[in-house]
């Protein structure tokens, strides 16, 4: 039997090779509000895969 599992967290680098994005430009989401990161510890943020589904979402909503 095999079981997969889908990652729960990304690194920031790995986020944005995910969204096809630079790293400067995963950076620019982050300080505008438009993903959020959850903190790890002192020093370390991870983005969620929800939350990098949502954001892919929110690109396809319609404009109004």
């Amino acid at each position: 039997m095999t079981v997969t599992m889908e990652r729960a967290l990304y690194r920031l680098g790995e986020a944005a090779a995910v969204l096809g994005i630079s790293k400067t430009s995963m950076y620019g989401l982050l300080r505008s509000g438009q993903i959020e990161a959850v903190k790890i510890g002192s020093k370390t943020r991870r983005i969620t895969a929800v939350e990098l589904r949502r954001y892919v979402a929110s690109l396809d909503a319609p404009r109004g």
